[in-house]
């Protein structure tokens, strides 16, 4: 049995990233974005950072606290994997909790983590068209509000792989494996084998020119009813159609505030 949890920065192809593991019976089929579990995992991080004004009176120290929410954490777990039976392992994507993923390591000691990551300039431009449908439908949110400023568009970016790829813990980062998203849809049967390799599931029935075959998400569905993350390649065999559409969607100036500010992480993936 294993659980593995997939991340990465919005709009990077954590949904196809998550269609590729959950491709065999051995784990649960492509459900919704494990919100839920981000939301504990959020009353997780506030009762560690406020343990003495909040809960001392309930729990005899950290680690008691720790191991009572660890529980809770682990039967919602349980029950993902029940819901799936026979399936072994839990597949469990949310972009948002990607910057818990520290966190949620400490819970689960033999969970895996697979990040996906794109190239920012791909992401922003992809990040701005979900915006603008979002201020078509009247919906404010943060990228709403970033406009074209480029540089909180790249801290919104950088947020999500902060708290992992700055991580400092040798043993953590072991249990972490990074993917390029134009790499899976350029050439897939190289990242199934490190994947294969990372997560020993045995990934035999993926088929990257199919439709996804295990998929519980009615993706026409959300974009039929126009939903402003909702992406014509989701479901569908995998397209290289998306990468560098930045070229089209980005001024040179923009680009280069992008390369500027996102220079490390560019630098790190190839992608400068």
């Amino acid at each position: 049995m294993s659980t593995i949890f997939v991340g990465g920065a919005m709009r990077t192809g954590t949904t196809v990233l998550q269609s590729v593991l959950c491709s065999g019976p051995e784990t649960n089929p492509v459900i919704n974005e494990a919100h839920f579990f981000s939301h504990l995992m959020d009353v997780y991080r506030y009762g560690l950072v406020n343990f003495d004004a909040q809960l001392d009176h309930y729990f005899d120290d950290l680690q008691g606290f720790a191991n009572f929410f660890g529980k809770f954490a682990q039967e919602f777990i349980d029950q993902t994997r029940m819901r799936y039976a026979p399936a072994k392992s839990v597949v469990l994507k949310s972009p948002e909790m990607t910057l818990m993923f520290p966190l949620v390591a400490g819970l689960f000691p033999d969970a895996k983590f697979v990040v996906s990551v794109r190239d920012p300039r791909d992401t922003i431009a992809s990040v701005l068209e979900a915006a603008e449908r979002q201020r078509g439908r009247g919906i404010s949110s943060a990228i709403t509000e970033f406009g074209r400023d480029m540089s909180a568009l790249c801290n919104h970016y950088k947020g999500f792989y902060g708290p992992v790829f700055n991580n400092t813990d040798e043993a953590f980062m072991k249990r972490v494996h990074a993917v390029r998203y134009e790499d899976l849809l350029t050439d897939p049967e190289s990242v199934t084998i490190e994947l294969r390799r990372f997560t020993a599931l045995p990934l035999r029935d993926y088929d990257p020119s199919s439709n996804w075959s295990r998929n519980l998400v009615d993706f026409q569905g959300q974009e039929n009813q126009k939903d402003p993350f909702a992406s014509k390649l989701r479901g569908k065999p995998l397209s290289a159609a998306s990468v560098g559409r930045y070229k089209n969607d980005l001024t040179p100036e923009e680009c280069a505030i992008i390369e500027q500010e996102c220079h490390p992480i560019m630098a790190h993936f190839g992608y400068l």
